[in-house]
């Protein structure tokens, strides 16, 4: 039984990670501009197709696919930036709930085109390596690759935002904006690259989780992911990437484990009861950290 929990935890943890990604861009976004971008979940079902139709089209599998992705969804970014988000700068007193309400309108716009242009049908690929087995523990290739190349998003993240000038200057701008404008800071550069660099990794994200679903590619895949997304940063702290990643690999964990646990208590559904306990646990850590786990009291 310690090996079926043990093997668990692992498959959480993987899951948790690329939770962890999805959830950078939607925490970075707010951390910079304090806007919620509610077409979020959107920008992660666009990662998804484009893994799903570069593997029909010309048969790259979702690691290979990762590039592409990255930088159609930083290009995204950067024109709802300028076409949507950006008008509202100069109204600060109406920005947050107009670009809220701007996302929203965005994302059911967003969703409906794909059911439009590739019908409601459930999609998925099947990318199916082999398994690396020793003894009692199982884990499929194609996770494993999913994971070390999960890390090494995470150590170019690590690297973008604190040791270089443009992860410099976000950090300020996150921190003050109007001290990062005084101090020679380009607060509206910065802010587009921001926007671009938390699509692009929403749409990596989206990328990544289709591995994890291998007939779960629709169009309004992404609401759920949103509903995870807001679960996650509230964990970790808003405004704090490496929050988002803490709190998605324990809300992977608690995905992972709490079936297991779960099964051995009569009259309960595990998996339905699953959200639950998350939502539950969510409470417990918000009552004893209302600022989230890395996040600053204000």
């Amino acid at each position: 039984m310690f090996e079926v929990f043990l093997q668990a935890l692992i498959y959480g943890i993987t899951l948790g990670i690329i939770y962890g990604i999805a959830t950078m861009g939607l925490n970075l976004v707010w951390g910079i501009m304090r806007v919620v971008n509610f077409a979020h979940a959107e920008f992660i079902t666009l990662g998804a197709y484009t893994a799903y139709w570069l593997w029909i089209l010309i048969n790259f599998n979702p690691i290979s696919t990762i590039p592409v992705s990255g930088l159609l969804g930083f290009i995204f970014g950067m024109i709802v930036f300028y076409s949507i988000i950006y008008k509202f700068f100069s109204s600060p007193e109406l920005m947050e709930n107009a670009t809220l309400v701007a996302t929203f309108a965005l994302g059911i716009v967003l969703a409906e085109s794909m059911k439009v242009l590739w019908t409601a049908d459930y999609r998925g690929l099947s990318w199916n390596l082999g398994v690396i087995k020793y003894s009692w523990f199982i884990f499929p290739l194609s996770y494993a690759y999913t994971f070390i190349i999960s890390l090494i998003i995470i150590i170019v993240v690590y690297y973008i935002i604190y040791k270089t000038y443009l992860g410099k200057a976000i950090r300020a701008v996150i921190w003050d904006s109007g001290a990062a404008a005084i101090c020679g800071i380009n607060v509206k550069n910065t802010l587009t690259i921001g926007f671009s660099l938390g699509s692009a990794l929403a749409f990596v994200g989206g990328t990544l989780i289709v591995v994890y679903l291998p007939t779960g590619i629709n169009p309004y895949m992404g609401q759920l992911y949103l509903l995870k997304a807001f679960v996650i940063t509230i964990l970790g702290g808003f405004g704090n990437p490496w929050g988002a990643l803490i709190g998605g690999i324990l809300f992977g964990i608690i995905e992972s484990i709490m079936p297991l646990v779960l099964a051995y208590i009569p009259g309960i559904e595990p998996l339905s009861f699953t959200p639950f306990i998350a939502f539950l646990i969510l409470i417990v850590i918000l009552i004893i950290r209302p600022e989230g786990i890395l996040g600053k009291r204000r």
